[in-house]
């Protein structure tokens, strides 16, 4: 009888190892399929975002001072249907003037394509090439 129990628990534990890799194979798949929608994802969002970059960041640049090209990086949040949850300016150059003018620029972002089924929540740093005066 012990035997037999014995000879049971050694042929499950070889039947579980045995199938160890297919459910590795299974959860690899999985994360390549992710990554790619991810990705692909991300090319979309820069995209969209460079074709509006110039309605987004007109107010930064005055009318006739003198102008200096520099970069702010921007992490928004976005939600699973695309809303913008969070919006923080990373890093930017210049006077508070001109960072508080970036922050009302940052708000007129519109809401993004919605994520991959499989993402509840994804943080995105953006650079955005922006005219600052001096």
């Amino acid at each position: 009888m012990m035997a037999r129990l014995l000879f049971f628990i050694v042929m499950l534990s070889l039947s579980i190892l045995a199938s160890a890799p297919a459910f590795a194979d299974a959860a690899k798949t999985h994360r390549s399929r992710t990554s790619a929608e991810m990705a692909e994802w991300m090319r979309n969002v820069h995209r969209d975002l460079g074709r509006q970059r110039k309605n987004i960041f007109t107010s930064m640049a005055g009318s006739s001072e003198p102008q200096q090209q520099g970069e702010a990086i921007i992490e928004l949040t976005v939600k699973a249907d695309g809303s913008i949850s969070h919006r923080k300016i990373r890093s930017a150059e210049g006077t508070p003037s001109i960072k508080r003018r970036l922050m009302i620029a940052v708000k007129r972002i519109p809401n993004l394509r919605p994520l991959p089924k499989t993402e509840k929540r994804q943080s995105v740093n953006i650079v955005f090439p922006v005219l600052y005066e001096y």
